[in-house]
C-alpha cells in the first residue's frame, strides 16, 4: 500500500488523473477468478483502499476490476450475473468509506471490458447515488491487426464451443476498417454516452512488426522449454 500510494503521489501532484484498479486478479486460478467465492475478499480489498485514499481529491480515479472472465465463463448468465453483483458491491464500498471517496468518479468494469459484450441487455450499470460513474472499455480492433503474432491463418474455439478461422492482417486503413471504427464509436455513444454514462478507454495497443517477431519468438523458446520439461 505504502508503494501504491508512493505512485499515485507522483502522478496527483502534477495534476494528472490516475486510475486505480485490481489489475490481472482475475487471471485463471488467480483469487478474483472465482466470482462470488470471493466476494468477500474483494470487499476487503476496496475497503482498505478506499479507507487509504479517501482523503485524495478528484485527480484519483478508482476502477472496479479488469478484465474478469471467472471460472464458468461457459456461461455466460453466470459472467453476468457475478460482474453485476461485484460492481455494485465496488460502489457500495467505496461511497459508505465517506470522505473524497462519496462523490468520486468510479469506473465501472465492462463485460471482460470488450464492446460488444458490454453493449448488451444482460449488462447493467450498478446503482449510484452520486451518479459519478464511467464505463471502462479496451479497445483492441481489429485484433487480427493489432495484437496478432501470427503470419498463417489458424483455427481458434471461444466459450461457446463455437470454432473461428482466424486470418491475420499485416495491414489497416482500408474503407471497411474505418467504417467498423466508426461503428464502434457509434455503439458506445449510443450505449453509453447519450444516457450520461462517459466511457473511458481504459486500454489500447497496436503491436508494431518487431514487437509480433519478438512475441513469435517467445512463444517458441517457452514451447522448447516445456518440450525439455
Amino acid at each position: 500500500m505504502a508503494r501504491i500510494k508512493e505512485v499515485i503521489d507522483i502522478i496527483t501532484k502534477e495534476k494528472l488523473y490516475c486510475i486505480l484498479n485490481i489489475h490481472n486478479d482475475g487471471n485463471y486460478l488467480v483469487w478474483l477468478f472465482n466470482g462470488i467465492e470471493s466476494k468477500d475478499i474483494y470487499i476487503n480489498v476496496w475497503t482498505q483502499i478506499a479507507n487509504e485514499f479517501k482523503d485524495y481529491n478528484e485527480y484519483l480515479i478508482f476502477e472496479s476490476m479488469d478484465e474478469v472472465y471467472f471460472y464458468d465463463y461457459y456461461t455466460f448468465d453466470y459472467v453476468y450475473a457475478t460482474l453485476i453483483n461485484l460492481n455494485q458491491v465496488f460502489v457500495d464500498t467505496i461511497r459508505k468509506s465517506g470522505g473524497y471517496n462519496i462523490g468520486r468518479l468510479l469506473l465501472i468494469t465492462g463485460a471482460v471490458d470488450d464492446l460488444e459484450l458490454t453493449c448488451n441487455s444482460n449488462y447493467k450499470m450498478p446503482v449510484d447515488q452520486s451518479n459519478k460513474l464511467a464505463i471502462s472499455l479496451h479497445y483492441y480492433s481489429p485484433l487480427d491487426f493489432v495484437y496478432e503474432y501470427y503470419y498463417e491463418p489458424y483455427n481458434w474455439t471461444n466459450a461457446e464451443g463455437i470454432t473461428f478461422t482466424s486470418v491475420p492482417d499485416i495491414f489497416w486503413g482500408n474503407n471497411m476498417d474505418y467504417f467498423k471504427l466508426f461503428e464502434d464509436f457509434k455503439l458506445m455513444k449510443s450505449c453509453f454516452v447519450d444516457k450520461g454514462i462517459p466511457v473511458i478507454i481504459s486500454e489500447v495497443r497496436v503491436y508494431t512488426e518487431q514487437k509480433k517477431r519478438n512475441r513469435i519468438y517467445k512463444r517458441i523458446f517457452i514451447y522448447a522449454i516445456f518440450f525439455i520439461i
